[in-house]
């Protein structure tokens, strides 16, 4: 590893360092490729956010299950059955279909990933699904940890 040597990395008056150097740093051309970029993204993530309520995006009237069994029994799904009190990864299946097709809870939409998010706040379950009727996750979780996927996900509510 080089050595660090102070003369080649000037600071200003207060210390700190400044763009000035042994051109290893930044030169104004990366950033402005840096200042590109991030338009870019920005940009993409505005039309993601402003398209949340697309209309191509239908929730599915009913769901049909996991739709891959190894997912099922992931340990991360085993232990969300455990913890809901199902005894079986049938039993946790049908109960997520089940609550996807019932009356309870408010379904939201989220933008990022184009998935539905169903949550009742009486008992605190949530299910995701996609479009098509395929369950990705069904568990539990608290109305503040709700809040907080709500906000990253961008979750709002489904207007029919």
């Amino acid at each position: 590893m080089a050595k660090f040597n102070e003369s080649e990395h000037p600071r200003d008056k207060d210390g700190k360092f400044t763009d000035k150097g042994s051109g290893q740093g930044w030169t104004k051309e990366k950033r402005d490729r840096l200042l590109v970029a991030l338009s870019f993204f920005s940009s993409k993530r505005k039309q993601i956010e402003n398209n949340t309520e697309n209309k191509e995006y239908t929730p599915p009237k009913e769901v049909y299950g996991f739709g891959d069994k190894n997912l099922l029994t992931s340990p991360d799904h085993l232990d969300h059955m455990r913890k809901m009190g199902f005894k079986n990864p049938k039993e946790y299946q049908r109960a997520a279909i089940d609550f996807w097709n019932s009356g309870d809870g408010i379904v939201y939409f989220g933008g990022l990933r184009k998935r539905f998010y169903k949550y009742n706040t009486q008992n605190n379950r949530m299910i995701v699904v996609s479009d098509d009727g395929i369950i990705h996750t069904f568990y539990t979780v608290g109305e503040k940890k709700f809040k907080k996927i709500s906000a990253q996900e961008r979750l709002q509510q489904w207007k029919k």
